[in-house]
């Protein structure tokens, strides 16, 4: 099984979602950032899983940020594609600047909780949002400073 990660990022009561380009797996969808940590067979290339998630939120939203939280581990299973995940939280008053190769900017944006239960019930979410979302909504802790 793989490794990877999902990072939601949060600011001032909302969490930002970005919508994948059409040409990739789950094309049109929305999901947190994301993606599988590196692993090769030698130990020292292997990846952690925070510095997996630096790397995607960097890749993935422009933001370079070291204040991640661990809100969640999700066992490998059928709904995760049969991955080890790890969630977490980064709050942060930086302004994404969505990577267009990677996510489709005008759909990429900060969200209410509310908006995303409505991506999910309109199913516009990608499995690993829709999977997630219930297991992790009120570990957020969105107004926290």
């Amino acid at each position: 099984p793989y490794r990877s990660v999902q990072v939601y990022i949060i600011q001032e009561g909302k969490v930002w979602i970005q919508q994948r380009p059409l040409d990739k797996k789950f094309g049109g969808k929305f999901e947190p950032i994301g993606g599988h940590v590196n692993i090769d067979d030698h130990e020292k290339d292997n990846e952690g899983y925070i510095p997996c998630a630096i790397r995607e939120v960097i890749e993935e939203a422009g933001i370079e940020s070291r204040d991640y939280v661990e809100i969640l581990q999700i066992p490998a299973s059928e709904q995760t594609g049969n991955e080890f995940n790890r969630v977490y939280r980064l709050r942060t008053n930086l302004t994404p600047k969505p990577n267009s190769d990677e996510t489709i900017p005008e759909g990429s944006y900060f969200r209410t909780p509310a908006e995303i239960e409505t991506i999910i019930k309109q199913g516009q979410a990608s499995p690993s949002l829709a999977h997630t979302w219930p297991l992790i909504k009120e570990k957020l802790r969105w107004e926290e400073k």
